[in-house]
């Protein structure tokens, strides 16, 4: 059984779909790290349903992915649409911070699903990492390394 919870944006499948073009040897080294993981049945990636609209060229190897018991796409209807709406005002008020509702949706599942950090690609995203804004979430590349703060 996975203990542990990634979510995943749609820049994290990407890249994983175009086997890393445009990534540094250590972002793909971080997301081999990560599927290793998942093929070891000690992590389990989650992401949000927006994820169908996003991803463009490789349907197939997203709808491949999701048919893992490791990977699960989440419905980013009711509760989980409200805290969209609550990240994005709550971004506004951080200074002024843009968070677009593909951005917000992904954040927010990685919260109501309690996942240890959002990997991403996307430098905004990634500057708001463990701010108030996004109730202290971690972001980050994809990596299987330790995500949290010890306490």
């Amino acid at each position: 059984m996975s203990s542990r919870v990634f979510c995943w944006d749609t820049t994290a499948f990407i890249a994983v779909f175009n086997g890393g073009i445009h990534r540094t040897a250590d972002e793909v080294s971080g997301l081999r790290e990560v599927m290793d993981m998942v093929d070891r049945r000690q992590a389990r990636i989650i992401t949000s349903e927006i994820i169908i609209a996003e991803v463009l060229d490789d349907k197939t190897k997203l709808n491949e992915l999701m048919m893992r018991r490791e990977f699960q796409m989440i419905s980013i209807a009711g509760p989980i649409l409200r805290k969209v709406g609550q990240l994005r005002d709550a971004a506004r008020q951080d200074g002024g911070r843009s968070l677009k509702i593909p951005d917000a949706s992904f954040i927010a599942v990685a919260l109501a699903y309690g996942a240890e950090a959002l990997h991403t690609f996307d430098g905004g995203v990634l500057a708001m990492s463990g701010r108030p804004c996004v109730d202290g979430l971690a972001i980050c590349k994809p990596s299987g390394e330790q995500m949290t703060l010890a306490l």
